[in-house]
């Protein structure tokens, strides 16, 4: 589960460094959650088809707010992951 909308569900936006909102690398996809909020841990899901989003398993990978603001998540890319995908993010 990915957890109730917390504080406020996170909004992917872009960081004051006007970095895009979302980037896929060759090794790395970059997330930015415009409202986070310290102490709380982001957490995904993601699937290789929108539809399959909703029986998509939460990735054991978490990430914790230390401040409020901007979050800047990096999810490394393993050997064989699909790096193309559709990701939902909740907040704990």
């Amino acid at each position: 589960d990915l957890g109730a909308a917390g504080p406020q569900a996170p909004v992917i936006g872009g960081g004051d460094g006007g970095e895009a909102p979302f980037a896929v690398g060759e090794d790395s996809v970059s997330i930015v959650i415009a409202n986070a909020v310290a102490g709380c841990t982001y957490v995904f899901k993601k699937s290789p088809t929108l539809d399959g989003l909703a029986a998509a398993s939460v990735d054991p990978r978490t990430f914790t707010a230390t401040s409020n603001g901007v979050l800047r998540i990096v999810i490394p890319i393993e050997a064989g992951e699909e790096s193309s995908c559709f990701y939902r993010f909740g907040v704990q």
